[in-house]
């Protein structure tokens, strides 16, 4: 499985990276916090990139107190 960057952000002053895997099935999401494990959604494939960063955002939300400030693409 690869794994590309699709969006990086902010949360509580530390930077993450928000990753997807393409599968037949549809995208599988993580997430890296710099200077945190990386979060890894094991139990969800989201059909669309769209859904898939919904995800990934809410995978970040309940790790981290703060809202995820995406940078501009």
């Amino acid at each position: 499985m690869e794994w590309k960057l699709h969006r990086s952000g902010w949360i509580e002053e530390r930077n993450f990276d928000i990753e997807f895997a393409e599968i037949p099935e549809g995208f599988r999401t993580r997430v890296r916090v710099f200077g945190f494990p990386v979060l890894e959604d094991t139990k969800h494939v989201f059909p669309n990139e769209a859904l898939a960063e919904k995800g990934a955002l809410t995978l970040l939300k309940s790790q981290f107190t703060g809202t995820p400030d995406l940078e501009e693409q």
